[in-house]
């Protein structure tokens, strides 16, 4: 008996998130694009529709297969039955904080935007030894002198923001 793969996808588009169900998920043949086939929906043979989900499957209403660009994707997952297609009423940030964190160079100049919108609890330094290019030996002197960043920020990068996503998986 043939395995049936059911996807969650969940992804962005015009500030809303998605949430929609398909068999097939790919990374087709239009370069940084997701490919998705055979959308599911609830059926219509009960009394109480979901509103929301009546919605997405009009906007996707005879489509055969969609490309959605890699960057607008928040998590793609196989699970084992499909739930209601739905635009959540979270904010894209609420799922970047809850599933994503960010390592960068010692030296890297951005790291003061980074916290300024996005906020110091998801950026971790990374030294890369021995990759060349970087600040090796002195990548935590960089990243401890680099001026926009406060004291607390700098604690946080340096170590206790490790410390936080490492205990996860303890």
């Amino acid at each position: 008996m043939a395995t049936s793969h059911i996807f969650r996808i969940m992804f962005v588009n015009q500030g809303k998130v998605y949430e929609v169900y398909a068999r097939k998920v790919s990374h087709g043949e239009l370069f940084g694009f997701i490919e998705v086939e055979e959308l599911l929906f609830g059926e219509r043979s009960s009394v109480v529709l979901d509103p929301a989900e009546e919605r997405i499957k009009g906007e996707f209403s005879g489509v055969k297969r969609t490309f959605l660009p890699m960057h607008s994707i928040l998590r793609i997952d196989e699970v084992k039955k499909h739930g209601s297609a739905k635009i959540t009423k979270e904010k894209p940030s609420y799922y970047f904080k809850r599933n994503c964190w960010i390592s960068s160079e010692a030296g890297e100049e951005l790291a003061p935007v980074f916290v300024e919108h996005v906020g110091d609890d998801y950026l971790m330094i990374a030294t890369d030894y021995p990759h060349t290019g970087v600040a090796w030996p002195n990548g935590a002197r960089t990243a401890v002198d680099r001026p926009g960043l406060g004291e607390s920020a700098k604690k946080k990068i340096l170590g206790a923001n490790a410390e936080r996503l490492f205990a996860r998986f303890a």
